[in-house]
């Protein structure tokens, strides 16, 4: 995969957020470079490609981050900085041992947690908003959930998987059941008609059309449309179909053949004649004869 990094000098006692590999992801920020490890300073940008790119963090734990998403990692150079994960699109999980002050946002809704306790946390956010939210583990802290732009609030307790619709904490539904982090053994280029409407579902990868083989043709069927507009329309008796000459039909032996009666044009009537009218006037007046 292609990426993209702005090399900075470590500065010293800066304790890295994580690593990872720089085929599995495309990645900008403060990173160092080494055989094809990427480390990230205090911040870092990563979009997965066609596989789910791990992140090591260097706390402990790890983020995995699906294929095709996008994640933005901040953390300052203290020690025990709060490490701040911001998903942009697609789904991420995070499995580590979160401190009290860590948080996650998306684009409507931010996450702080109650304590400091192991995260096992699996969120997707598709683009019309829906905010799938999975908090898995019996001790992991509860998340409480606010909107970036509202005053509402919601708790997510431990064991518990919620959607947000449309990125909003008054339309939550409390029993969801599809799946909120990354499809499993889901490649985004892979063909395997079993993985690949789980990815589109998601709105991890857009559906593609399926091509022909190499080698092989798709039947094709072509038809030309020609207009002369100074040809003369031809008359309905040259394109009326003949009459096949194999054709009979069954009458009786005694039964006389149909007169045929041709229809002559009526007459038109004539006009009448305004002089003839005139006529008559005058002769009205001055006693001529004559109708």
């Amino acid at each position: 995969m292609l990426f993209c990094v702005a090399f900075c000098e470590n500065a010293h006692g800066q304790r890295p957020i994580g690593t990872l590999s720089t085929s599995d992801a495309q990645i900008s920020g403060t990173v160092n470079v080494q055989h094809n490890i990427a480390e990230i300073q205090s911040s870092g940008t990563v979009t997965a490609g066609d596989r789910t790119a791990e992140i090591s963090l260097t706390r402990g734990g790890k983020v995995l981050i699906c294929t095709t998403s996008t994640v933005h990692l901040t953390q300052s150079n203290n020690e025990n900085a709060p490490l701040l994960l911001s998903l942009n699109r697609g789904a991420f999980e995070i499995h580590m041992s979160a401190n009290a002050q860590d948080a996650i946002i998306t684009p409507d809704l931010r996450f702080d947690l109650s304590e400091a306790a192991p995260l096992d946390l699996r969120m997707r956010v598709t683009p019309n908003g829906d905010t799938c939210v999975e908090n898995r583990g019996k001790s992991a802290p509860v998340l409480h959930v606010t909107e970036q732009f509202g005053v509402g609030g919601y708790f997510v307790k431990p064991g518990q998987r919620v959607l947000f619709e449309h990125g909003s904490v008054r339309e939550v539904v409390d029993r969801e059941s599809s799946n909120c982090g990354c499809p499993t053994g889901l490649v985004a280029s892979s063909n395997d008609p079993k993985a690949f409407p789980e990815a589109v579902s998601q709105g991890l990868t857009p559906p593609q059309v399926p091509q022909a083989p190499p080698g092989e043709v798709h039947a094709q069927v072509s038809a030309t449309i020609a207009y002369n507009g100074n040809e003369p329309i031809p008359p309905a008796s040259a394109t009326a179909p003949a009459p096949s000459s194999t054709s009979t039909t069954n009458t009786p032996a005694n039964a006389q053949a149909p007169q045929q009666t041709t229809l002559q044009p009526a007459e038109r009537p004539k006009a009448p004649n305004p002089f003839r009218a005139i006529g008559h006037f005058f002769r009205r007046i001055f006693g001529g004869g004559g109708s």
